[in-house]
């Protein structure tokens, strides 16, 4: 690469001044310098305080995003079932102990929980469900529990099956409405016309 007559006493003048480092950054485009760039940009990346900032942003994030993620990852689940199987399984394997404690502290509760997750797996891999968006789902309700009719808050709100997935209701959108947790727990799987 070659410069025009007097680059040296240039470069030099721009080394002296305050800002040089910023010019640098900005208009220095040589190759080395470029890579000498991207390999600090790297270094700084690399950082354990950069590294747990960028947890902090990211968990932030999520925190701000509940529909997103959840909806994201379970169109990831549903694209990888395999993966999905094979994490629950080591899983299992892993904290084998702790799960035959929790078993033998509350069986019947634990059976419950079992009896829930298939009957919501049948549901949402049965023919005409629907992939359940949360946000979706809040913005149709306006800002209303579908319970109570009461304000509702985004982080307080639960997914209601308005015919109870027990009681033979579809994993749709015709049958899901936005609700707080509280209501949705004491509704437990009732009909609409059952609830006071």
């Amino acid at each position: 690469m070659t410069y025009r007559k007097g680059h040296a006493a240039y470069m030099s003048k721009w080394r002296t001044r305050p800002n040089a480092r910023a010019w640098r950054e900005e208009y220095d485009h040589r190759p080395g310098v470029v890579r000498r760039r991207r390999q600090q940009q790297a270094r700084r990346r690399a950082r354990p305080e950069a590294k747990a900032l960028q947890r902090v942003l990211a968990r932030r994030w999520a925190k701000a995003n509940v529909g997103k993620v959840r909806a994201s990852r379970r169109a990831w689940e549903l694209a990888n079932p395999e993966v999905v199987r094979a994490k629950t399984r080591n899983h299992h394997r892993r904290h084998r102990p702790e799960l035959r404690e929790y078993e033998r502290r509350d069986p019947r509760r634990l059976a419950r929980i079992k009896r829930r997750k298939a009957l919501l797996r049948s549901a949402v891999s049965a023919p005409g469900a629907d992939l359940i968006i949360p946000d979706v789902v809040y913005e149709r309700s306006g800002g209303a529990c579908g319970i109570c009719h009461g304000p509702l808050a985004r982080v307080d709100m639960d997914i209601d099956h308005i015919i109870p997935l027990t009681r033979g209701g579809a994993h749709t959108y015709d049958n899901v409405q936005a609700a707080h947790r509280s209501c949705n727990r004491s509704k437990g799987n009732r009909l609409p016309e059952d609830v006071p």
